[in-house]
């Protein structure tokens, strides 16, 4: 991983442009703030294929009617301890 500050990053976008397409690039701010220069292909990339069926597996049960309504604290309580 790259760490830059905001002045350099400004002087020489153009590299830390085409260093983020390899590694993880980190923009720090005099405030504290940092952010990430980020190809948007890896944004859209998105989520896991296991993680997309696991949602797309829930949203059928949901529409089957198979969910469990907790209703209280105890109610969760007896849930979790059958996991």
């Amino acid at each position: 991983m790259k760490t830059v500050t905001v002045s350099a990053f400004r002087k020489d976008i153009k590299k830390y442009v085409e260093l983020a397409k390899d590694e993880q690039v980190l923009v720090n701010r005099g405030s504290g703030d940092a952010f990430y220069i980020v190809p948007a292909e890896k944004i859209r990339e998105g989520y896991s294929k296991e993680f997309i069926e696991g949602i797309k597996k829930a949203e059928k049960q949901i529409k089957e009617g198979k969910t469990v309504q907790v209703k209280s604290k105890a109610g969760l309580e007896t849930i979790l301890k059958h996991l």
